[in-house]
């Protein structure tokens, strides 16, 4: 069975013998997985994709000093080309430095477009930006 389509329609040729009986496509999906460590204000982070709000998290107050794994679809501000991934901290949490870590994006086959595994602190004084290109 082909998998790869390298022409089709017009550009193909008037006279050619090529014949589909199915044809897939992959839908578009890109997901960020992320661990935060005493994300538990809510809304006390606040992430953005390409200067977009993406995410507050958590979306409600929970237990602190814990490690939480966090899963968003980013597929409707993702560009093709080059992607900027911002993490900031609420102003009202001052006093504690949180961490992101194991930050990853990936495509609807679960490919791995970017990860990073640092631990990095996130503080009212210091946010995290990722790039990464799509």
């Amino acid at each position: 069975m082909v998998t790869t389509l390298t022409q089709f329609g017009p550009d193909a040729g008037w006279r050619s013998t090529d014949s589909f009986n199915l044809i897939q496509a992959s839908a578009l999906k890109y997901t960020l997985t992320l661990v935060g460590y005493d994300y538990d204000g809510a809304q006390e982070e606040t992430l953005t994709l390409n200067n977009q709000l993406l995410a507050k998290l958590p979306a409600v107050n929970s237990p602190g000093g814990k490690n939480v794994t966090f899963t968003l679809d980013m597929t409707s501000l993702a560009v093709r080309g080059t992607n900027t991934l911002t993490f900031t901290h609420a102003n009202w949490d001052c006093n504690v430095v949180d961490t992101t870590s194991n930050v990853k994006v990936t495509d609807a086959t679960g490919a791995i477009i970017f990860s990073d595994p640092t631990r990095r602190p996130l503080s009212c004084t210091q946010s995290i930006t990722y790039t990464f290109t799509i």
